[in-house]
């Protein structure tokens, strides 16, 4: 019989191949969320082409691109309603994001959705009932880098209000202009849409390659809006503020203290930073709404009006005021653009 010497690991041995073990996984992990990444903002991007290219067909259709928000025929200054619904019937007015519906194949949704009061008691004296299908997460705008996925806003009472009704929520934003505080907010019209906006592509002379047209925004952190958000708070004490244009329109520069000015009823003493430029944010932030950014690394994706997508770094802060506006003749450090 053969004296055989099975040896083991010594303990050192045996420390030594977990700690190369764990370092490899050090390595790995970072690798991992870099192609996780990478993914999400192709598919951000995509999200964006979509939109860009809705854009486009909605304007073949029509003649112009969509109202940011509102209707050109809208009754008056501040109507929530349009009287031009077939059969008479009066409907809110619509998104930007609404009217694409049917060129991001969502054309049932579009027929299904009258654009209905956010309550039974804000329809109740129109005459309008409540439609849940304003609750529906559509994927095409929902950016899949957020943390937060594809939850919605259930509906309920609010801080500001009551009586609100669920939401799809939207991580995204038509560039209404240059500053949300600038003069005769929210009619300025002077990006590609704004409220009541009709903008037909012979009217962005500084060319559609350098106006910015959607961009990366994510929700507030209590998801209190959606992708079809329109006048719900017209029974609100501002009203009629026009507060929630900021809902699915936003601009790349705001300079006064609107509709954020501190971090909401939660801790109002801490006020917001103004001017809020082009800049990173943060998903528990409420002030984080009164700026574009996104949760990619180092910048957001933007469509621009000839429906291209570029990835904008924060360093380009600079130029986002040009390429805000359709008609503005700006001139701007071309090498600062993707």
């Amino acid at each position: 019989m053969s004296n055989v010497v099975r040896r083991g690991f010594t303990l050192i041995e045996l420390l030594v191949v977990i700690a190369i073990i764990a370092i490899l996984i050090g390595l790995l992990l970072p690798a991992v969320q870099k192609v996780r990444e990478a993914a999400a903002r192709t598919k951000c991007t995509n999200n964006l082409k979509q939109m860009g290219l809705a854009l486009h067909n909605y304007h073949d259709v029509n003649g112009y691109f969509p109202p940011g928000i509102g209707a050109p025929e809208d009754q008056a200054p501040g109507s929530m309603y349009n009287n031009m619904a077939p059969s008479g019937r009066r409907v809110r007015a619509q998104t930007w994001m609404s009217r694409i519906l049917p060129f991001v194949e969502q054309q049932q949704l579009y027929t299904n959705l009258p654009l209905t009061a956010p309550s039974a008691s804000a329809g109740a004296p129109f005459g309008i009932p409540v439609n849940t299908l304003t609750q529906t997460v559509l994927d095409v705008f929902v950016c899949p880098s957020d943390p937060r996925g594809k939850a919605a806003y259930g509906g309920g009472s609010s801080l500001i209000g009551s009586g609100w009704g669920g939401a799809g929520i939207t991580f995204y934003a038509a560039v209404g202009g240059v500053d949300s505080w600038g003069a005769n907010w929210p009619a300025r019209n002077e990006g590609l849409m704004s409220w009541r906006s009709r903008v037909s592509i012979a009217g962005v002379t500084d060319g559609t390659s350098n106006t910015l047209a959607i961009g990366d925004r994510p929700p507030t952190p209590d998801l209190s809006y959606g992708w079809w958000q329109s006048a719900d708070w017209y029974d609100w004490a501002w009203w009629p503020a026009y507060d929630w244009e900021y809902d699915t329109v936003q601009y790349v520069r705001n300079t006064g203290p609107s509709p954020y000015g501190s971090e909401y009823s939660r801790n109002p003493a801490t006020p917001c930073p103004f001017p809020a430029l082009y800049g990173p944010g943060k998903v528990d932030s409420y002030c984080s709404t009164n700026n574009f950014w996104s949760n990619h690394t180092g910048g957001a994706n933007f469509a621009r009006a000839d429906g291209s997508v570029r990835f904008f770094p924060y360093s380009a802060q600079p130029i986002m005021p040009a390429m805000a506006t359709r008609n503005g003749g700006e001139v701007f450090d071309s090498s600062l653009v993707p």
